[in-house]
């Protein structure tokens, strides 16, 4: 089972959820031979749990994804943390708004969880953890004390960051965590241009985690994926540009 762990249903947090949006982005998953996702939307976005709202009223939940047109959708979120760098936590989709939840006072007070803390909440409800672009320049996830970075289950090969790569293995094993693969897609263009592909299908988050615990996957990155990104970077700019000029426009147009 190829299975992306980092896609965004959404454009950008700002922006609202639109299905359409997302059926291009499960349409470009199947076609370039993915068979899952994760779903790890930020947790800060706007409207996070109109998201699950919306695939519940028109898609199945089964074990613990959602079938999408063939495509199975797990259920995640992208948690900013208080030292600094991102988390993607995967679960069960009633652990997902269950842990949502739990942190909405960092939303109401505009503030982060610790590592600490948020650990602690996903091992509660048995989530994967993975510590996102560790070494992305605005979010060094990286340079946290190795105590702390060891209470995540595996690092990320981001695709944004494929560059890094070296340097993110290197990191791996000081820390002794294994890599997995995410593309951090907000867009159709990019998802699956870095993917595991596990040695069996899975059906729940348990047995997606053994298997990556396991060894039993390959972290594969697709041919050509400096082109995908470039010109999903390109395509991404101007669609949030024409959604700001959209909703400038009708605020014009009531008043």
């Amino acid at each position: 089972m190829d299975i992306d762990l980092h896609c965004h249903a959404k454009l950008s947090k700002g922006s609202s959820f639109n299905i359409k949006h997302f059926l291009k982005i499960k349409k470009s998953a199947l076609r370039n031979g993915l068979q899952a996702i994760a779903l790890t939307e930020h947790f800060d976005t706007n409207r996070f749990t109109e998201i699950y709202e919306v695939l519940e009223q028109h898609y199945q939940y089964q074990n613990d994804y959602f079938n999408i047109e063939g495509l199975k959708v797990f259920c995640g979120m992208e948690v900013d943390i208080k030292e600094g760098g991102h988390v993607l936590l995967i679960g069960k989709r009633e652990d997902v708004l269950s842990l949502h939840k739990e942190l909405s006072p960092f939303l109401a007070g505009n503030t982060y969880p610790s590592l600490e803390y948020l650990t602690e909440e996903a091992n509660k409800r048995e989530m994967i953890k993975i510590g996102a672009h560790p070494l992305r320049n605005d979010n060094p996830l990286g340079k946290l004390p190795d105590t702390l970075l060891k209470k995540l289950d595996f690092l990320e090969l981001n695709g944004k960051d494929i560059k890094k790569s070296s340097c993110v293995f290197q990191l791996a094993e000081r820390l002794d965590l294994p890599v997995v693969a995410g593309s951090d897609t907000h867009l159709w263009l990019q998802v699956g241009c870095v993917r595991n592909r596990l040695d069996k299908d899975c059906t729940t988050v348990s047995q997606i985690k053994a298997a990556l615990e396991e060894g039993k996957y390959d972290t594969c990155i697709t041919s050509g994926i400096n082109i995908k990104l470039s010109c999903a970077k390109i395509a991404k700019k101007i669609l949030k540009k024409l959604s700001a000029r959209n909703r400038t426009d009708v605020f014009n147009h009531n008043n």
